[in-house]
């Protein structure tokens, strides 16, 4: 699943920035079903919105967050902070 969220040209570099500095992301993973998540914006708390979604069987044993630099020769590193984790179990009820 590929899905572009935003574009940055010179005009809205700050803009971007600026969403981004409290952006989140949540998985969702129920039964099959994979829902990713995203939040932007200047203040924290941000609504989600989907991303995708996606149906397969699989059952992770490990959680793994990356990024890619998108179509650029050369860009800065720049680290990410994780500032929570939740993992819960979702009961199955009929």
């Amino acid at each position: 699943m590929h899905q572009r969220l935003f574009v940055v040209a010179s005009t809205t570099e700050r803009l971007v920035q600026d969403n981004l500095e409290s952006s989140a992301l949540r998985i969702e993973k129920r039964g099959t079903q994979l829902r990713l998540l995203s939040s932007a914006g200047p203040m924290k708390n941000a609504p989600f919105r989907e991303v995708g979604r996606a149906d397969f069987e699989f059952r992770p044993a490990y959680v793994g967050v990356f990024a890619i630099k998108g179509f650029v020769n050369q860009s800065a590193d720049a680290p990410v902070y994780v500032d929570a984790f939740n993992q819960s179990a979702v009961p199955c009820s009929p």
